[in-house]
Parts: C-alpha cells; sequence; structure tokens
C-alpha cells in the first residue's frame, strides 16, 4: 500500500485510484456495515493506560526477605490509542477525549442516508488507522449552465489519534473534468443568506456522538444546501472575470511577499492554475467556464487536486483533508466576493 493508505475499497465504475490498491467493488454499496467491512474497518481504537518511571523510589522485599528500591511506576492522565486487530499504537490522547468507533462512523452514515438512493464510493483509512474516512454519493446533482454537470457526493472522516475533529463535509466532483471541490465553512457574506455552512466538525470531547447524532437527524437541510450551492455556481458561470480580478484571486491565494528575491515557487503555481483557466484542460472551453469567475475556481480546483506537489500519495490526502482543502475554501469564498 501507498504510504498513507492502509486500507480501502473503491467502486469500479468510479475507476481504479492511481495507486490500484484496495478491494475493487462491483456492485452497488448501499450499507453502512458492508462498506465498513470493504474498508477493512472492522476494528476499534482502544485505550489503554500510559504509564511513566517516577524519579521517586519505592522499597520491596524479595522472597528471601531481602528489600530493594525502584523507581516508582506512575500512570499519567493520557491514554494510548491501539488498534484491536493490529495493537498498532495509533497515539495519544488525554482523559477527556471521547472515541466514535468506526461502526459508530457508519451508523450515523447509515441515519444520514435515511431511505434516500445513497451509496458509498469508497471508504478506507489512511496513516496506519489514524484517519478513517468514508465518501457517499447523494442522488441530487447541481447543473451550472446548461451542460456543466456537478454531481453531490458527503465526505465523512474521522481522526482516531485526536489529531483532527469528526468531519462531515458536503463536496462536489464535476463531471466533466473529475474535481473534488471542497466548499467553503462559509461563502461570501452576500451568498450567506439563511446561513450557508457546509463542513461540520466535531470534536472529541463529551457527548460527541449525541451532536453528531442530533445533525445527522438534520441532515435533510442538506438538499436546501445544495440549492443555494447550484444557485451560486451559476451566478458565478455569469459573471466574467477581468484581469484585475484574477490578478486579485492570484494575490489572495498564492501571495508573494515584497521582499521575496527569487518567488520561483509561487510564479510556477500562479502559471499551473492560470494555464487550466486559460483553456489547456478538459473543462475549461465550457461556455460556463470560458473567462469567469466558475472557471477561475474549477482551474484552481483542478491544480490543488492534480498538480499540487510530487508525491501523489500526499496530494489526495491534501485535496480531501489538508492544505488543498483550505485553498479550493480561500478561492471560493474570494470569486464568491466579486458577485
Amino acid at each position: 500500500m501507498p504510504a498513507e493508505l492502509d486500507s480501502m475499497f473503491w467502486v469500479a465504475e468510479d475507476g481504479a485510484p492511481w495507486h490500484q490498491q484496495g478491494t475493487r467493488v462491483e456492485y452497488k454499496v448501499d450499507s453502512g456495515k458492508e462498506a465498513q467491512t470493504l474498508a477493512g474497518l472492522d476494528w476499534t481504537a482502544d485505550l489503554k493506560p500510559l504509564y511513566f518511571e517516577s524519579n521517586l523510589t519505592i522499597k520491596k522485599v524479595t522472597e528471601e526477605g531481602h528489600w530493594y528500591r525502584e523507581n516508582q511506576k506512575v500512570e499519567s492522565d493520557r491514554f494510548a490509542v491501539v488498534r484491536s486487530d493490529t495493537e498498532a499504537y495509533l497515539g495519544s490522547v488525554g482523559r477527556k477525549f471521547e472515541h466514535m468507533q468506526n461502526d459508530q462512523l457508519f451508523a450515523l452514515l447509515d441515519e444520514i442516508a435515511g431511505s434516500g438512493d445513497i451509496e458509498y464510493r469508497t471508504a478506507g483509512a489512511l496513516k496506519g488507522g489514524r484517519i478513517v474516512w468514508a465518501l457517499m454519493s447523494l442522488p441530487s446533482f447541481m447543473r451550472v449552465g446548461k451542460d456543466d454537470i456537478v454531481n453531490q457526493f458527503l465526505l465523512a472522516s474521522n481522526a482516531h489519534d485526536g489529531s483532527r475533529s469528526l468531519r462531515l463535509n458536503p463536496t462536489d466532483v464535476r463531471v466533466v473534468c473529475n474535481n473534488t471541490l471542497t466548499q467553503a465553512d462559509a461563502i461570501a457574506d452576500s451568498q450567506e443568506k439563511g446561513g450557508v455552512i457546509s463542513i461540520q466538525k466535531f470534536w472529541h470531547t463529551a457527548g460527541i456522538n449525541q451532536r453528531a447524532w442530533d445533525h445527522a437527524k438534520a441532515m435533510a437541510g442538506i438538499r436546501e444546501l445544495s440549492k443555494k450551492t447550484e444557485e451560486l455556481y451559476n451566478e458565478l458561470a455569469k459573471h466574467h472575470v477581468d484581469q484585475v480580478e484574477v490578478d486579485g484571486f492570484m494575490d489572495d491565494i498564492f501571495p508573494i511577499a515584497e521582499d521575496a528575491k527569487r518567488p520561483t515557487r509561487m510564479l510556477n503555481m500562479r502559471e499551473k492554475v492560470l494555464n487550466r483557466f486559460e483553456g489547456s484542460e478538459l473543462g475549461a472551453d465550457l461556455e460556463t467556464s470560458r473567462g469567469t469567475a466558475w472557471g477561475l475556481y474549477n482551474a484552481l480546483a483542478a491544480y490543488t487536486d492534480h498538480d499540487q506537489g510530487n508525491d501523489v500519495d500526499q496530494r489526495t490526502f491534501n485535496a480531501w483533508f489538508g492544505r488543498g482543502v483550505t485553498m479550493k475554501e480561500q478561492g471560493l469564498a474570494y470569486v464568491s466576493g466579486l458577485l
């Protein structure tokens, strides 16, 4: 398996992942339990006490009646997180940490799915099991203009080592070029009527499971979010950007310090995004993209998902969970502010 990937499954009709690893599935996966098993996530993250040796010594007596001293073993206020199947160490957490186990995560996603026509498209574990994820396709899609179709998904991710919150993140895949477009936490003020929030975060503190379940029951509102997002995308497709706006976009996403002597890296990144925007990649020649704010945003999304960095394994991680998410959120907020 690649360095970041521990286990996963993928649906054959979506195409094989770049690394060709994981379990290939030829049929519809609509059960959280089955998705969990196919993804190799039939294990729990168990907490075990951590100890350390104190400089203070304690007196001990042998069976022969001789006594000696040894360092005192003291229980710390943290716990080791250990995989139940491999006993691999995943990290350490404090006493207030509350887990959401893998089976609880998939039960939560089944609750969100309800009786709707929702399928699990992929799921798995990264970094030895420290991070687990599942991607579900939603039955609806968004149409930008006449021919630009954006399918909708829900990406769920959870960290067993305490490094990240549980996240439920609506995400879009533009059919024409297979870009994963992560929506912003909150889009520009002019588009925030009703409070459009896309990424739900639940920290691993007391009550995380109940808070997540309460949110799952309210996820019917995701269709309202989709409607607002579709409206935003269409407005972006109607807005033709001028050179000042393009330059401002680049300055915002790829800033160059005034005292920078050789800003080669930033200039190279700008050039790659501009090449995509100006028509050198699939999808850039659509009417909705040519010279528009929508096209500019998609050029950035394509760059973060397919060009950024030389390590493809790390690029995938960043596109869903890391720097790539932040850049796409920043880019969407900027172009939304142009309306």
